[in-house]
């Protein structure tokens, strides 16, 4: 069976422009998504100068031939900005404007046009390059989340090696059209196998691109709109198992006499006291911790390999930074006060996360009954005690092992 290889080349293409119209689609239907405006682009480029690469004769018009090229490379380096944009990283004119400018006229020259192999393994190589670029760009993000992100980095990763791979067969390519018999083997492998990958690819961007938009909504789900904290569900959905993690502390934060606060001053000055505090709370907490607003003027806050002391520290900083805080509402002064519960999990077993709220919860309604404007641990075993009274016990623990 021999295959009509103007046909086939023509269909190609066709079917690379046809993918850059549903890339422009989407874009158009997901504006908030500019890496699909480069995809788009991308497979313009590549559908255009797989024509004029293919097509053009080798003379007496070299620079038709280079011209053509040229689109080409611009078609497999915007792949490359393409992932990078879905990164958030900044795009690299510079060296796509080398390899646009420079590298083409390389296949003007007599030698290269007159050497199918030399020809057709050159650009192998930087049409694979494009694609290895692109595929590391989305292995580096793998750590988002998104199922598919994984295989369209394995699937950049295959289109880069096989594109790399038709490199030994540029002597059985049918490149331009008529100079010689091509074999159909090839036909099959460098076209039918370019363009299943080119279907995939797309199929995979617009997948992660679906993928991250669902995220983003799920995320928006599960944040408070006042304080861009977690809300309730948020912080719960962190843990997976419902447990929480041997040696992590939990602290929860109640506003003192916010019904008042309300009453007297006003909604307004209520809800500057709730984003204060929030804001307070962000800036003591490291990149590993959590914090949340668990409901009205309660706030929840999971610290990362945190024990006791260290919890009750923290939460005492916090408390006393919102207890300096003055709020001017119309006139009038509204200082606030916050009360807290700590509990830390043994450091060798974790706890069902609702057991920790509900200790945390214990500890919190003490510190209330205790006259508020304080911070109370609920140890494991043993009768919750003042923050004060904890640090004085660790200190005197210490001072004890020092002088043994």
């Amino acid at each position: 069976m021999h295959f009509d290889v103007f046909t086939a080349l023509t269909a190609s293409s066709s079917v690379v422009l046809l993918l850059s119209g549903v890339f422009a689609f989407f874009w158009h239907r997901h504006a908030n998504s500019p890496w699909l405006r480069y995809w788009a682009l991308a497979y313009l480029a590549i559908g255009i100068g797989n024509a004029l690469t293919i097509f053009s004769p080798v003379s007496p018009r070299p620079l038709g031939f280079a011209a053509g090229t040229a689109v080409f490379f611009i078609g497999f380096g915007l792949i490359w900005q393409g992932t990078r944009a879905f990164e958030g990283r900044k795009p690299r004119w510079g060296a796509l404007a080398v390899a646009v400018f420079g590298l083409p006229w390389l296949f003007a020259l007599p030698d290269v046009q007159s050497h199918p192999p030399l020809r057709v393994g050159l650009m192998s190589a930087i049409m694979a390059a494009g694609l290895a670029l692109a595929a590391w760009e989305t292995w580096r993000g793998r750590g988002e989340g998104l199922p598919s992100k994984l295989p369209l980095a394995a699937m950049l990763a295959v289109a880069a090696a096989t594109v790399l791979a038709r490199a030994p067969f540029g002597a059985a390519a049918a490149f331009p059209i008529g100079a010689r018999k091509a074999d159909d083997i090839v036909v099959i492998v460098l076209i039918g196998g370019l363009v299943v990958l080119a279907i995939i690819l797309a199929m995979l961007v617009l997948s992660v691109t679906l993928e991250r938009a669902e995220k983003s909504q799920r995320d928006l789900a599960a944040l408070d709109p006042m304080t861009a904290l977690l809300n309730r569900r948020g912080i719960e959905a962190v843990f997976a198992d419902g447990k929480l993690p041997a040696g992590d502390a939990l602290i929860l934060f109640d506003l003192d006499r916010f019904k008042q606060v309300n009453d007297t001053f006003g909604h307004a000055a209520g809800d500057v006291l709730i984003r204060a505090f929030a804001l307070i709370c962000r800036e003591e907490l490291r990149q590993v911790d959590h914090a949340s607003r668990f409901g009205g003027e309660e706030f929840a806050l999971v610290l990362a390999r945190t024990d006791a002391r260290t919890a009750v520290k923290l939460a005492e900083r916090v408390r006393d930074r919102y207890g300096r805080l003055v709020v001017e509402i119309d006139g009038g002064a509204v200082v606030g006060t916050v009360s807290g519960g700590v509990f830390a999990a043994p450091p060798d077993e974790p706890v069902w996360f609702t057991a920790a709220v509900a200790a945390a919860d214990r500890a919190l309604y003490q510190a209330k009954a205790a006259g508020r404007n304080r911070i109370v641990s609920a140890e494991r075993g043993a009768t919750p005690v003042t923050s004060r009274d904890f640090d004085e016990r660790c200190i005197a623990l210490e001072a004890r092992a020092a002088s043994a």
